[in-house]
């Protein structure tokens, strides 16, 4: 029996809104589609979306269907749904008004299907701390209104279930891994940081307090390194940028910084390509494509330990650090610079067989399977 899943999503392709959902949700419909009668409801972004013809079920994938609801029909997205009644509807993310407001307009009339919803790292202590006010008045409103009632809530590992217990002990959590892009079967080697004349590190994703640039650039201020730094990504607050901007402008002149602004998926190997490390001093990550995705590239890290990746250094994959000892950010840009051409193979080796192991090792379509049968 092949059930009938919707997908409910604030952001789905094309586009460069979202981030980490945008890529799950795809990715969701491509490894899914076979076992499973798909479709997808999401808003339509017209500034980042002017191809797309809303307020239509228009095919997607193999045999998946996809509607980009405009701001008019938003508000009317459970009428969209027609006689077609689904086994499992699947939320993702919180704090969007769309998603939620669709989402108690259908409760009612799909209370025979599973309701499933994915936080996507947005109950993480760190994302939580930006914005706080606002997320607690919504999670305290979701509570109040019956939202969590009789949800399974997805975790992608054992650490964003332990978030998602804080905040609803009750609730029925399980796990299934996130599924990212797989590794690419050829990738580009960089040569050594002292052969290219300095370290190339890249910033890949939202311009936004919980990704922490202006951390880093208080940090490469006191960098004694020549370093050349790209910025990546669709600015999503625009005072934190103009306060990243000013920043960059009193750093020293052996640091540049790059703006590349939002940069399309299909650019990212091309980047990754001409950088030495994806560095990210994140405040919390439940997953993080682009740190797997610079790891199947073969591109080390330098990121936080609010994220699942760590103890990196031993698999020769980069460095996971505490944002309270910036000594020791310091000092691994010091080590990764002094690298000779040997280790740093070793080193771009050590990132890509981390990643084709993780991704080799999971079965995504028994993982979703138990995330879903009743």
């Amino acid at each position: 029996m092949r059930w009938r899943l919707l997908l409910l999503t604030p952001w789905f392709v094309p586009g460069l809104a979202g981030g980490g959902i945008t890529v799950s949700v795809r990715r969701m419909v491509e490894q899914l589609e076979a076992d499973y009668d798909i479709s997808v409801i999401t808003r339509w972004h017209s500034d980042t979306q002017p191809a797309i013809r809303p307020d239509a079920w228009q095919p997607f994938g193999k045999c998946s269907r996809v509607v980009w609801l405009s701001r008019a029909e938003a508000w009317r997205g459970h009428r969209w749904i027609g006689t077609w009644h689904p086994d499992i509807v699947h939320v993702h993310g919180l704090y969007d008004p769309f998603v939620h407001v669709l989402s108690l307009r259908l409760r009612s009339r799909l209370f025979a299907a599973r309701w499933v919803l994915s936080p996507h790292g947005m109950l993480d202590p760190g994302a939580l701390a930006v914005r706080r006010l606002k997320k607690r008045l919504f999670l305290f409103a979701f509570r109040q209104t019956g939202l969590g009632r009789d949800l399974i809530f997805h975790a992608s590992d054992e650490r964003e279930a332990a978030h998602i217990r804080r905040h609803f002990p009750q609730g029925q959590v399980r796990i299934a891994p996130q599924i990212p892009e797989p590794p690419p079967a050829a990738w580009t080697a960089i040569p050594a940081p002292a052969e290219t004349g300095g370290l190339r590190l890249l910033c890949l994703g939202a311009v936004h307090p919980k990704k922490n640039l202006l951390w880093l650039l208080d940090l490469l201020g006191r960098c004694r390194l020549p370093v050349r730094l790209t910025v990546a990504g669709p600015a999503t607050a625009g005072r934190y940028l103009s306060r990243c901007r000013a920043a960059a402008a009193a750093l020293p002149s052996a640091i540049e910084v790059e703006w590349a602004g939002a940069v399309p998926h299909e650019a990212v190997p091309g980047l990754l390509a001409a950088h030495h490390l994806l560095v990210l001093p994140t405040l919390g990550e439940n997953f993080g494509h682009a740190l797997f995705e610079a790891l199947a590239h073969g591109r080390p890290l330098l990121i936080s330990q609010a994220t699942p990746w760590r103890h990196l250094r031993v698999r020769h994959a980069g460095f996971d650090l505490p944002l309270d000892q910036p000594h020791q950010w310091l000092d691994a840009l010091t080590f990764f610079h002094e690298l000779d051409a040997r280790e740093w193979v070793r080193w771009q080796a050590g990132a890509r067989r981390l990643a084709t192991e993780w991704y080799g090792g999971q079965h995504f379509a028994k993982a979703y399977g138990m995330l879903y049968e009743p």
